[in-house]
């Protein structure tokens, strides 16, 4: 006995594949219509970085876009005016820019978690670290940003390219 046909194709189309549900017989879903199958984009052709720490920078991708994603399943960043002089500006990301601003946040996230651990081992720091901080924000403050927002400039170039 022979099991039936699968009920999805994968096929690959412009260096992107396509997943197409063989069910699907169009818009209106009756099987009179005759209309192609309904497509949609999976996943871009260009093989992503695995592994953990690929896994950990491509979560903490998602969570910054706020899982938002457009047609072909690349993620969107909206910037924020707390960290960006150009805001509020949506930003679709290339998988290079992806990798790019996973790493960015990988190396955040570890600095959080470095400086908690230091706070831990050394609790009087926690006073240093609070009142120095609060200081900085105050010099920095502009700089940060304006430094932020070259960064996402160069970004947004290489996405588009």
């Amino acid at each position: 006995m022979k099991p039936p046909p699968s009920r999805y194709r994968v096929i690959e189309r412009g260096g992107r594949l396509i997943v197409i549900d063989t069910w699907d017989k169009g818009p209106t879903g009756g099987g009179e219509s005759g209309a192609p199958a309904a497509q949609r984009v999976a996943y871009p052709a260009a093989p992503l970085p695995m592994g953990p720490l690929a896994t950990i920078s491509r979560l903490l991708v998602a969570m910054a876009c706020a899982g938002a994603r457009d047609d072909t399943g690349r993620p969107i960043l909206t910037t924020s005016a707390f960290y960006d002089e150009k805001a509020a500006r949506e930003i679709t990301l290339s998988p290079a820019g992806e990798q790019r601003l996973g790493q960015l946040l990988s190396l955040g996230a570890l600095a959080l978690v470095i400086g908690v651990a230091i706070l831990w081992v050394f609790p009087f720091l926690f006073f240093v670290a609070v009142f120095g901080g609060a200081m900085i924000s105050r010099m920095a403050g502009s700089t940060a940003r304006s430094i932020t927002t070259r960064w996402i400039d160069k970004l947004e170039a290489s996405n588009a390219a």
